[in-house]
C-alpha cells in the first residue's frame, strides 16, 4: 500500500489513508536510513511576510487546540481557530499535502517574534509569530491563505532538515519557498501573495550567498531536478536512462507528473501539489540487492508514484484502492520492460492480486 503522511485524526479518516498518494510499496527486506545533521543557524528570509507591521489581535486565554487533527496547537483561542481554518483549507484543496504536513509538524505555537531552532526542527515545532497568523491589512480569508502557505514552508525545512540538509542555506530556501509558491497557486486566487513569493525565490536564487547547503542537486533530461546526496543522485540518473532506454513511453509519463525527486530520511511518497516525488533511502538504495537491481527498483516505484500524480492532475481519483491498483499495473508494465529477471514483477502482481483483499 501507499503511504507519505498517513494521520491518525478525523482529517485522515476522513480523507483515508492512501489519499497522500505515497511511494510504491518497498522492496523486500528495506530499512531506510536516517540522518542526524548539525545545529546550523537558521534563516529568516523565506517567513517574511508581505508586510512585517507587528500587531496584537487577541486577549483570548491560551488553550489547546480541540480541532481535528494531530497536530498540538497552542496559544490564544482565535490563533487555534486561524491554524484551524488553514488546515482545513489544507484539506479542502490539497489534502495529500495535509497529510505529509501532519507527518512532519508535531506541533504549532504562538509566539511574539517569529524564531527556528535547529531543535524546533528535530521536534517538529512550528512558531508562528502574530503577523504570521494574522498579516495585517489583509482580510480574514486571506490571512489564512498567508498561513497555510508558511505552514507548508515550516514542514518543508522540517523535512530537509531530517534528511541532512542545511536549513539555513540557499538551496534549503528556495527549494521550501516553491513548495510554497505551490500551494500558493491552488489556493491564492487572487495571486495575492503569489508574486511575493516568487519575488523571494528569485532574490534568492540570484544572491551572492552560499548555495551548498544540500549535498547535490541536479536537473535531469525532461527538467525533473534531482535532490540528494552525490550518491543519490547518480542511482536516479541511472534510474531515469534505464527508462529512456527500455521503456520510454513510461517515461514520457514520469516527466508529466514529476517536477522533483528529493531524496527525504523517511516518508517515501508523492507530493501531488508540487509534483515533488519524496524518496528514502531504503527506496533508492534496497538493502541485499545488486546496484543493477536498485536501479530497475527505484525506477518502477518512479512510474508508480508519476501515476498517482498523473491521475491528480487530470482530475481522476489520486488514491484509493482503483488507483494504486492502477499504479501498481502501471509500475509492473514498466518492470516487465526493464527487468533483466522476474524478482519484482512477481513481487508486484502479487500486490495487485492481493490490493482489494482484507485491509487494504
Amino acid at each position: 500500500m501507499t503511504r507519505l503522511a498517513v494521520g491518525v485524526g478525523f482529517v485522515s479518516l476522513l480523507m483515508a489513508a492512501l489519499i497522500a498518494c505515497g511511494g510504491a510499496d518497498p522492496a523486500p527486506s528495506v530499512a531506510p536510513a536516517e540522518t542526524q545533521p548539525a545545529a546550523t543557524s537558521p534563516t529568516t528570509t523565506a517567513t517574511a511576510t508581505p508586510t512585517t507591521t507587528a500587531t496584537a489581535t487577541s486577549t483570548a486565554s491560551v488553550a489547546a487546540a480541540a480541532i481535528s487533527t494531530q497536530i498540538r496547537i497552542v496559544g490564544p483561542d482565535d490563533f487555534v481557530a486561524q491554524v484551524g481554518a488553514a488546515l482545513s483549507l489544507l484539506q479542502e484543496r490539497a489534502p495529500g499535502t495535509l497529510l505529509w504536513v501532519e507527518e512532519r509538524i508535531e506541533a504549532i505555537f504562538s509566539v511574539p517574534f517569529p524564531t527556528r531552532t535547529a531543535q524546533d526542527l528535530i521536534d517538529g515545532v512550528v512558531r508562528v509569530a502574530e503577523n504570521q497568523a494574522f498579516v495585517p491589512g489583509f482580510a480574514p480569508s486571506d490571512q489564512v491563505i498567508w498561513l497555510t502557505a508558511e505552514l507548508v514552508y515550516d514542514a518543508c525545512l522540517i523535512d530537509l532538515y531530517r534528511a541532512g540538509w542545511d536549513y539555513s542555506s540557499d538551496t534549503a530556501t528556495v527549494s521550501c519557498l516553491e513548495e510554497q509558491l505551490a500551494i500558493l497557486e491552488l489556493t491564492d486566487k487572487r495571486d495575492l501573495f503569489v508574486d511575493h513569493v516568487r519575488g523571494l525565490i528569485q532574490d534568492v536564487s540570484e544572491s551572492d550567498g552560499d548555495s551548498t547547503g544540500v549535498p547535490a542537486a541536479t536537473a535531469t533530461a525532461g527538467g525533473i531536478r534531482v535532490e540528494g546526496s552525490n550518491e543519490f543522485v547518480e542511482q536516479v540518473e541511472a534510474a531515469l536512462q534505464l527508462l529512456s532506454e527500455r521503456a520510454p513511453e513510461a517515461l514520457v509519463r514520469v516527466e508529466q507528473g514529476i517536477a522533483t525527486i528529493r531524496l527525504v530520511s523517511s516518508g517515501s511518497g508523492m507530493n501531488l501539489s508540487s509534483k515533488i516525488y519524496l524518496v528514502e533511502e531504503g527506496t533508492a538504495f534496497a538493502q541485499g540487492y545488486s546496484r543493477r537491481e536498485q536501479v530497475i527498483w527505484l525506477a518502477g516505484a518512479i512510474v508508480h508514484d508519476a501515476c498517482h500524480s498523473n491521475l491528480y492532475t487530470q482530475g481522476e481519483d489520486s488514491y484509493g484502492t482503483a488507483a494504486e491498483i492502477t499504479c501498481l499495473e502501471r509500475q509492473l508494465e514498466a518492470l516487465e520492460l526493464i527487468d533483466d529477471g522476474t524478482h519484482f514483477s512477481n513481487y508486484i502482481k502479487v500486490l495487485i492480486d492481493t490490493a482489494d483483499g482484507p485491509g487494504n
